[in-house]
C-alpha cells in the first residue's frame, strides 16, 4: 500500500506536429518531470522525428532523442543517473472494428547510455472508442 510517494509530482509534455503532406508529418516533443509539485526536477527529454503513412492503416516513424535523468533530492541534482541518446524506428498499425479502433505499436530503441549501448523492444496495444456525438473524437486507452 505504501509503494508510491504520497506527494504529488509533475509530468509536463509539450508536443508539436507539422503535417507536410497527406503521407508525411514531423513532430517534436519535450518532457519535464519532478518528484514534488513543480520541485525536485529529476528528468527531462527532447525528441523529434518523421512519420510516413505507408498504407491506409500503417504509419512508419523514425525518431531521435536525448533523455537525461538526475539524482533524486533536488532540482537536476548532480551526478546524473543516466545520459542517453536514442534512435528509434517504429511501426504503428490501426484496425477499425465496428465503433472501436485497435492500435498496435512496435518500436525498437537503440540506446546509447552513460552505461553503454543497449537495445529495447516495445509493443503497445491500444483500443479507442468514440464517446458522445463526435464520431471522430476517439478517447483512447492502452493495455
Amino acid at each position: 500500500m505504501y509503494a508510491q510517494h504520497t506527494n504529488l509530482g509533475s509530468w509536463n509534455i509539450v508536443n508539436i506536429k507539422y503535417t507536410y503532406s497527406s503521407k508525411r508529418s514531423y513532430f517534436a516533443e519535450v518532457q519535464l518531470r519532478s518528484l514534488l509539485f513543480y520541485d525536485h526536477f529529476y528528468y527531462y527529454e527532447y525528441k523529434a522525428g518523421v512519420n510516413f503513412e505507408a498504407y491506409k492503416n500503417m504509419r512508419l516513424t523514425l525518431a531521435v532523442g536525448s533523455y537525461q535523468t538526475y539524482r533524486e533530492g533536488g532540482n537536476f541534482k548532480t551526478p546524473k543517473n543516466n545520459n542517453e541518446f536514442r534512435l528509434w524506428p517504429q511501426v504503428l498499425l490501426t484496425q477499425p472494428l465496428g465503433a472501436f479502433k485497435i492500435e498496435q505499436r512496435y518500436r525498437a530503441e537503440f540506446r546509447f547510455t552513460s552505461n553503454g549501448y543497449r537495445n529495447r523492444f516495445r509493443y503497445r496495444l491500444g483500443l479507442a472508442y468514440p464517446f458522445g456525438n463526435n464520431a471522430a473524437g476517439f478517447i483512447p486507452f492502452s493495455i
